[in-house]
């Protein structure tokens, strides 16, 4: 203890900790339509991307086991701006409120990108393990995993698509991108941590 300068009781969280624990409690109590929470893999990346105002609509910490045919071979989070409209269309024209949720998207994938950029500088990591985002029509997701990221109810593809070798491999690929996904959400949180993405 300094003398000069002492300290009793605990330390005082900071706003960015207390922040971090309210949403990690949100998350906590967020369910997919089978009232399943999130998959406790992928928890600390979800809190992540909503902590530095990139929410998430959808996520999976990655599964592929014998039989199931539950998700990827790999972790995957997808992005979307809050409110989507309930109509996309009006009398065949795209409505007002469904071109300000997709403008909001696409300054939402331009943040992404910079900050995977931004991860990826000076990192080299085989194709099947980067991170990369995947656009559909109207949202995105950040995923891993390459050409192993086929849907595990898709079995015939990954006969077709993957030498025998390759899906022997299919485990390891998964840890590994486990790894990489932990790996930027440990960018993420340093990140928030330091101010940097706040506004």
């Amino acid at each position: 203890m300094n003398i000069e300068n002492p300290q009793f009781g605990p330390k005082i969280p900071s706003k960015q900790e207390i922040q971090w624990k309210k949403v990690r409690a949100e998350v906590e109590e967020m369910a997919d339509a089978l009232g399943e929470g999130i998959d406790e893999g992928i928890k600390e990346t979800v809190i992540a991307f909503n902590i530095n105002e990139i929410p998430t609509s959808q996520s999976c910490e990655g599964h592929f086991e014998d039989g199931s045919d539950h998700g990827f071979p790999a972790p995957w989070v997808t992005i979307s701006a809050p409110n989507e409209p309930e109509w996309r269309y009006k009398n065949e024209e795209e409505t007002l409120e469904y071109k300000k949720w997709y403008e909001e998207n696409k300054k939402l994938f331009a943040k992404v990108e910079v900050l995977l950029k931004e991860f990826y500088t000076g990192r080299d990591v085989p194709e099947e393990v980067r991170i990369i985002i995947d656009k559909m029509d109207n949202v995105f997701d950040v995923h891993n995993g390459g050409k192993f990221f086929i849907p595990n109810d898709r079995k015939e593809r990954l006969q077709t698509e993957l030498t025998e070798e390759e899906r022997q491999r299919i485990p390891k690929v998964l840890k590994n991108c486990q790894k990489e996904m932990q790996d930027f959400t440990d960018f993420l949180k340093k990140k928030y941590f330091s101010n940097e993405t706040q506004a």
